[in-house]
């Protein structure tokens, strides 16, 4: 089974949902994961969403210190002898962006996924709050807006 293929039905709206019947505590087992029921077909074009979702998470992990590929702070690197109160404001209208971006991008994967469960009217595949979206600078985007 492709890497990208899992990638998008374990990080899906219906995975969680069969995780919570399976497991309903905060904490699960390998066991927990190894039962849930795949689906003998695969999705579709589901190749380029899960590489641009890791791409992204990516990208913005490295974008943090504690990344080991960290190179440079985004607002020196985004400054362009611009002041700083600009340089900020297109940052995070640039991070802002991104998030939206991957939240869509998540949305699609729930509603593939669903599809291929024939579960699309007991799941809310779109169900991806902003607040959600997995990125670590996302967070900062939802308390400035």
């Amino acid at each position: 089974m492709p890497i990208p293929w899992l990638l998008a039905l374990l990080n899906s709206n219906v995975t969680s949902a069969l995780l919570q019947a399976v497991a309903p505590t905060i904490h699960f087992q390998v066991g927990d994961i190894a039962i849930l029921p795949v689906p003998a077909e695969e999705l579709g074009d589901v190749g380029d969403r899960v590489e641009t979702l890791v791409t992204t998470s990516k990208l913005d992990w490295d974008d943090f210190e504690t990344s080991w590929e960290f190179r440079t702070n985004p607002l020196i690197a985004n400054s362009h002898g611009r002041p700083l109160v600009e340089t900020v404001a297109i940052t995070l209208r640039l991070w802002g962006e991104l998030s939206e971006r991957q939240q869509s991008l998540e949305e699609e994967n729930n509603r593939a996924v669903a599809k291929l469960y024939d579960l699309a009217e007991e799941v809310m595949p779109s169900d991806v709050p902003l607040e959600r979206v997995s990125l670590p600078r996302n967070t900062l985007c939802v308390r400035i807006r």
